[in-house]
């Protein structure tokens, strides 16, 4: 399990950096040089990205067949059932079934406050472009330092609670940040915002690559995802809305309140020795 939580670690600060450090400020040399490069660069992007994708060896038939994946080679299955395939697997899984739907939950919280933070710094906080820009790259660095930690954590206190005390993490950052108005303590709340959410992925994304089946793992990962993406959606759309109708302290309200019911939720799914 260390190996897991160290792996995925890795990969998140890699995906993390390439996100916040590398890409944000490539994209705005290229707008400096020409309003079409970063469109142009994107497409190269991807096109390289297909490329590596085309480039890994495939399966055997004997070894997908020892892996009980033949179906899958005899007959194309389409996304969908993919993913409803693994929802049903979900479905009969207590604890992963139970993290993809507080998953779910967390995604609603983590979102209704960045769909106003914009809003946020520019009038609340008095920053510029550049000093959002800067905040956003603080916030960042506590993701990767959440990264690099969370196997130490899960280590020495397990995923229960190492999982559950990120989750409070992050309901105490949101409920600070609704009142917030220093730029620096901002920053700092932020970054210990993302550093939960970095902790949460990392121990949430172990456990499912431990417990579920080699067959089914991307069909499981894809219903989880579904779930997340549909609460990121819900959340910006609520957060608006808050914000609109009450002020720009109601999104990060409800979500202190989101993540303190999905810090009860993970300690009742997770037995105390995990």
């Amino acid at each position: 399990a260390r190996h897991l939580d160290r792996a995925n670690g890795r990969v998140s600060a890699a995906q993390l950096g390439a996100d916040e450090f590398v890409g944000p400020p490539l994209g705005g040399v290229l707008v400096a040089l020409g309003t079409a490069l970063p469109l142009l660069a994107s497409g190269a992007l991807y096109a390289g990205a297909a490329l590596f994708f085309l480039a890994l060896p495939r399966r055997s038939r004997a070894a997908a067949r020892e892996a009980g994946a033949e179906r899958m080679l005899s007959a194309p299955i389409s996304a969908f059932s993919m993913v409803i395939e693994g929802a049903g697997w979900l479905r009969g899984h207590r604890l992963l079934g139970g993290l993809a739907i507080v998953g779910g939950l967390a995604s609603v919280a983590y979102a209704a406050p960045f769909a106003v933070l914009v809003l946020v710094a520019t009038e609340r906080l008095g920053l510029d472009a550049a000093g959002y820009g800067v905040l956003l790259a603080v916030s960042a660095l506590g993701g990767l330092v959440g990264s690099f930690v969370t196997a130490r954590l899960r280590g020495r206190w397990g995923y229960r609670r190492t999982i559950v005390g990120s989750v409070v993490l992050g309901a105490g950052t949101m409920a600070a940040l609704a009142g917030v108005t220093v730029p620096w303590v901002a920053a700092v709340l932020l970054a210990g915002y993302i550093g939960h959410a970095v902790v949460w992925g990392i121990c949430v994304s172990s456990l499912r690559q431990r417990l579920v089946p080699d067959r089914l793992r991307g069909r499981v990962n894809a219903s989880s995802k579904l779930v997340s993406l549909a609460g990121l959606t819900l959340g910006a759309l609520l957060g608006g809305t808050l914000a609109s109708g009450v002020g720009l302290a109601a999104p990060f309200a409800l979500a202190a309140v989101l993540f303190a019911g999905c810090a009860v939720a993970v300690r009742a799914l997770l037995r105390p020795d995990s």
